[in-house]
C-alpha cells in the first residue's frame, strides 16, 4: 500500500472506532482502534497515537476491564510525557533562537546609531564648509565690487579734472 492509502485506512478506522463507541459497541470500537495502532502512519503535528490511547484506556474503563486501562493510561501518560519533554526541548531551541536573534538586532542597531552619528557628524562638516563657501563667494563678491567702484571712482576723477566745466 502507499503511504496515502496507509493513512486513509488509518483515518477510516479511527472513524469507525469513533461510531462504534458513540454507539455503545466498545468492543468493535476497541478492535477498529486496535487495527489503527497496528498501522505504522505518521502524520506530522497530529498525535495520532496519543488519541488512540486515551481512546483505549476509556474504552477499558467503561468495559471494567482495569489491566488494560491501566496499560492504556500508562501508554498515555508516557506518550504526554514525552510530547512534554519535546514540547520543552523546542521552546528551549526557541528561546535560544529568540536570545539570538535579539542579540542580531541589538548589535544592528548599535551599528545603525554609529552610522547615524558619523552621517550626522560629516553632514555638519559638509554644512559649514558649505557656509564657508557661500561667505567667501560673497565676501569675494564685495571685494570685487568695492574694488570696482574704487576704480570707476577714480577713473571718473581723472576724467574730470580733464574736463573744463566752464565749456558747457
Amino acid at each position: 500500500m502507499l503511504d496515502g492509502d496507509v493513512k486513509k485506512l488509518f483515518i477510516s478506522y479511527m472513524d469507525l472506532a469513533e461510531l462504534y463507541k458513540d454507539n455503545g459497541s466498545y468492543e468493535k470500537a476497541s478492535q477498529y482502534y486496535e487495527r489503527a495502532l497496528a498501522l505504522d502512519v505518521t502524520f506530522e503535528g497530529v498525535p495520532t497515537r496519543f488519541k488512540i490511547f486515551k481512546q483505549m484506556a476509556d474504552l477499558s474503563l467503561k468495559t471494567k476491564n482495569m489491566d488494560a486501562y491501566m496499560q492504556y493510561t500508562k501508554q498515555y501518560t508516557t506518550y504526554l510525557e514525552n510530547d512534554i519533554t519535546n514540547s520543552a526541548e523546542l521552546a528551549e531551541t526557541d528561546q535560544q533562537y529568540n536570545i539570538q536573534m535579539v542579540t542580531q538586532r541589538y548589535r544592528e542597531l548599535v551599528a545603525a546609531k554609529q552610522r547615524e552619528e558619523d552621517l550626522k557628524h560629516w553632514g555638519l562638516w559638509a554644512s559649514i564648509l558649505t557656509l564657508l563657501s557661500i561667505a567667501t563667494y560673497f565676501t569675494i563678491a564685495r571685494v570685487r565690487a568695492y574694488r570696482l567702484r574704487r576704480l570707476m571712482e577714480k577713473e571718473l576723477r581723472e576724467a574730470m579734472v580733464d574736463l573744463n566745466l566752464d565749456d558747457l
